[in-house]
Parts: structure tokens; sequence; C-alpha cells
């Protein structure tokens, strides 16, 4: 009997501000272009990170500690040193989607940039190589075995217990900082686009007023948790 894996939508709101008259025609900038430019682009990150917080999990068998030299913690509040992700721990990621057979096509390793660059430290990426090779100005990541890299700023932090912390959590002195390898299909996502709101020239307000607004989601598609794998910064 086929089972619904359902997922709740988080609705995500910017809070609005107001752009005086004065302010927007005095500025050396449109203040209301760069205010809704940060927001858009604010509450899209938000969204990807939330969608992501929905695929975690914590299952045993089925996710990685990291294994590389000692590097400082750079979770929120974090202290001490974690492990840096290695080459070696992507492989093993892969390697527990492959016994239980999910596909080698539309994977995906998803880590912010601080993990990013520990991984490219441990295959021995150098900075001249960097520049003027295959991640030049404007180059994409490379594919590392088939899995297609995707950095972000942040991803997500977790307790050391492996319970993922809420976006924007403080955080505590013994957090990770967790990279997720996903396969597409055995993920689900679910958002609406962003809406803006604009009261434009209120005459109670001398401006105009900006807000916006999300609903977004996501979680694992199967109830085995296959084909989403977290890799965790664990302690050193």
């Amino acid at each position: 009997t086929d089972k619904d894996n359902s997922y709740r939508l988080t609705n995500l709101e910017v809070t609005p501000v107001r752009v005086g008259y004065a302010q927007n025609n005095t500025a050396a900038y449109t203040q209301d272009e760069s205010i809704l430019n940060d927001a858009t682009r604010g509450i899209a990150l938000r969204a990807a990170r939330e969608i992501l917080k929905g695929h975690y999990h914590y299952t045993s068998g089925l996710y990685v500690g990291t294994t590389g030299s000692a590097v400082a913690g750079h979770a929120p509040s974090a202290t001490g040193n974690r492990k840096a992700i290695t080459g070696a721990d992507l492989k093993k990621a892969l390697g527990i989607m492959d016994r239980v057979s999910v596909p080698s096509t539309d994977r995906y390793l998803i880590l912010d940039s601080t993990m990013y660059w520990q991984l490219m430290d441990d295959l021995g990426y150098t900075a001249y190589r960097d520049s003027v090779g295959s991640l030049g100005l404007g180059a994409e990541l490379p594919d590392l075995w088939g899995t297609k890299v995707i950095m972000m700023p942040n991803v997500l932090f977790t307790s050391n217990a492996g319970a993922v912390k809420a976006i924007g959590d403080a955080g505590a002195a013994t957090d990770y900082a967790a990279a997720l390898l996903v396969q597409k299909s055995c993920t689900s996502m679910a958002m609406t686009d962003p809406m803006v709101f604009i009261n434009e020239n209120a005459p109670t307000l001398y401006g105009t007023v900006y807000s916006a607004s999300m609903m977004v989601g996501g979680k694992y598609r199967r109830y085995d948790k296959y084909g989403v794998v977290p890799i965790l910064g664990v302690v050193a």
C-alpha cells in the first residue's frame, strides 16, 4: 500500500520596510530598488535552507561523520575544532547510496562555503590552479565522481546529537555544520513564488512600504530515507 509522506509549508515573511520620500530622492542610490533586491535575494536563500532542513535526517547507517584534519568549528556559537570534510567522506556517502541502489544520476552535494574549501584543499586544489583552471571566474563548480557540487553561504547546522537546528538559531558551543548529499528523485519540495507587497506613496507614512512573503517546504521522499545522506562536521 502506498503511503503519503506529507510535510508542512513554512510561511516566510520579510518585515515591512518604509522608504520615505525624502530618503528615496536624496540618497546617492535608489533605496526602494535596493531594498527590493535585498529582500527577494534574502528570502530565496532562506527558502533554500528551509527545503534542505526538511530533507535532513539523522538515521543510523545513513549519515557520514567527517574524518579530515582539525579545523575551527564554524557553526554559530561553536567552539573548539571539528574534522574537515574530505573526498573519502564524500565517497563513503556515495557508497551508502550505491549499496541501496539509489540512481547514480542527478546526485548533488550541497555544502556551505567553509566545507567546500575544506573539500577542495583535501583534493589538492591551490589558489593558483583555481584562478586559472576549472574554477576560473564565471566557471561552474566541478563535478566530483558524477556528483554536482552546489556551494551556499550556509546550509544546515545540527546539535552534536544530530538534531537539526532551526534556521537562524543562535546555536551552541558543541554544534556541527552539515552538508547534504541528495539524489533528486528521492527528495520532494514545494514553494510559492515570492510575493512582494508594495504600499506606494502612502499619504500617512510619507513614503512607500515594502514587504514580502512566500511559502516553502521539503522532505525526503522515501520512508526509508534512502537518497539523502547527511555529512556532519564532527568534533576533532
